[in-house]
């Protein structure tokens, strides 16, 4: 039967349908842990496999009756991500707003936005919060680190011919040698490291004596660079050997998982030569240097356990994590402040779990910069711009400067928004910033008088569309809701 509709429904529920399936099989265990740590997020969690089931049953009832349809455009490729990602966050919200008196809606798709965004900022204290709940947090956040779609792929190899096209959305390879010929293969590779990483990160902390609950915690929060544990992203009561496991991982979480791959294959080349790497440690150590003269500068009794609490907060920052040791400097020392705020907005690599603009984007878009000014003096030059000793299309600088555009107007945006909701112009800068990059709860510690305990309505609201944002890269939404996108 001939295909009638703009949209290829189908192949948009098949994966729709798989993602329900894979928030359904996650739920499950949990379900039964809160059978016994917290009876009304049971029910929650009853109520949302209940809902699951109904949508999986409805979308396989649709299926027989759709018509095949074998074109799977990107137009479809960009509705697919809007409707997995906006019901993970509405399946995700359920067992919060059921299991945790005195919740409104709003403030359960606050939480779960937070979760799969990978921002481990909460509305409740996380100590106050029962395991298994903390639980669905984490491995919410856990799987939007990795991305849905793309964990989607790793084992269904049936919609990867209808999948490929979003493919790049959830991890993208177009800086760096693609891993396998494959689509599938390379999602599953991709999946395959991001599962060591996190085992090895829970064993490392059991070996250090963390307890079960918290080492588990601890695991999925940091692979996924969300920063939340039981203290609500402060690792000051950990001992100085579990900051510096919890700081490695932060670095390795937030580089290039394409990177990572080649490393563990020995091809150290191709990792140490790429430019984000480069960049990336650079930009840190540029960011420790001034920060710890500048410390020094000001304060002669700059202790090593200073130096480190700063080279610490600076890669919680950079790899947008959010666990921090309390620094009072970050609040009141303006310098400071500016530092990480630049951190914040660049963020890390491409295809890592960090948010921010990305140091792929940042680089082209500083080299674009000084290659205009270059032709300046010199206008018969020809402007190119290169990456990984590569030139780049004009396409591609086209749409790197009109995302990062978009980015700042964003940021401004919700800063006079902030503004008008009485907080200073400080406060709402830093919020602005950090939620479009879903840096975590380091943020608290930057607040000059916001308290996260005050928030209102309203600010939720922003603060979820904020994150939401980031973590779609700002273009979809944008490209979904033009009228262009919905004509046939």
């Amino acid at each position: 039967m001939k295909n009638h509709f703009p949209f290829n429904f189908k192949s948009i529920l098949l994966i729709f349908k798989y993602a329900l399936i894979l928030i359904l099989l996650v739920c499950i265990p949990i379900c039964i842990i809160s059978f016994f740590d917290n009876r009304q997020a049971f029910y929650g969690f009853l109520f949302l496999e209940g809902i699951a089931l109904l949508f999986i049953g409805l979308c396989q009832f649709l299926l027989k009756h759709l018509p095949e349809n074998d074109f799977f455009s990107i137009r479809d490729g960009f509705l697919t991500i809007l409707l997995v990602w906006g019901s993970a966050i509405f399946l995700g919200s359920i067992p919060f707003f059921i299991g945790i008196e005195g919740f409104y809606f709003i403030d359960a798709i606050f939480e779960s936005t937070a979760s799969w965004s990978t921002n481990g900022i909460t509305l409740y204290g996380s100590e106050q919060l029962s395991f298994s709940l903390l639980l669905w947090r984490a491995s919410l956040q856990w799987m939007g680190g990795f991305g849905i779609i793309l964990l989607i792929i790793s084992f269904v190899p049936s919609l990867v011919p209808k999948a490929s096209n979003i493919f790049f959305f959830d991890k993208n390879s177009s800086n760096v040698q693609q891993i396998n010929p494959s689509t599938q293969g390379t999602a599953l590779r991709l999946f395959i490291i991001y599962s060591g990483l996190t085992v090895s990160l829970f064993f490392l902390l059991l070996l250090q004596h963390i307890p079960m609950q918290e080492a588990i915690l601890l695991t999925l929060s940091t692979i996924s660079t969300a920063g939340l544990n039981f203290h609500q992203g402060d690792v000051s009561s950990y001992s100085f050997f579990i900051q510096l496991t919890l700081l490695f991982f932060m670095i390795i979480s937030s580089s290039n998982i394409y990177l990572l791959y080649f490393v563990l294959k020995m091809r150290w080349k191709l990792f140490i030569e790429n430019d984000e790497i480069k960049w990336y440690f650079l930009i840190a150590a540029l960011a420790i240097a001034s920060t710890l003269s500048y410390r020094f500068i000001s304060n002669e009794h700059l202790h090593l356990e200073d130096a480190f609490k700063v080279v610490f907060n600076l890669f919680s920052v950079i790899s947008t994590t959010g666990f921090y040791i309390p620094d009072i400097s970050l609040r009141y020392d303006l310098f400071m402040w500016f530092v990480f705020v630049i951190l914040m907005a660049i963020g890390s690599t491409s295809a890592s779990t960090a948010g921010g603009i990305s140091l792929y984007r940042f680089i082209v878009l500083f080299r674009t910069i000084r290659s205009y000014v270059t032709s300046v003096f010199h206008p018969s030059s020809i402007l190119k711009v290169s990456f990984n000793k590569k030139v780049l299309p004009t396409q591609t600088l086209f749409q790197i400067l009109t995302f990062s555009t978009i980015y700042l107007i964003l940021v401004c945006v919700s800063i006079i928004l902030l503004t008008l909701s009485d907080i200073e112009l400080q406060d709402a800068i830093t919020l602005s910033v950090g939620f479009i990059s879903n840096t975590g709860n380091i943020l608290k510690t930057m607040m000059i008088s916001y308290d996260f305990s005050s928030i209102t309505a309203y600010q939720k609201i922003l603060f979820s569309l904020l994150m939401f944002a980031g973590k779609m890269q700002i273009i979809p939404l944008l490209i979904i809701v033009s009228p262009v996108f919905w004509k046939k």
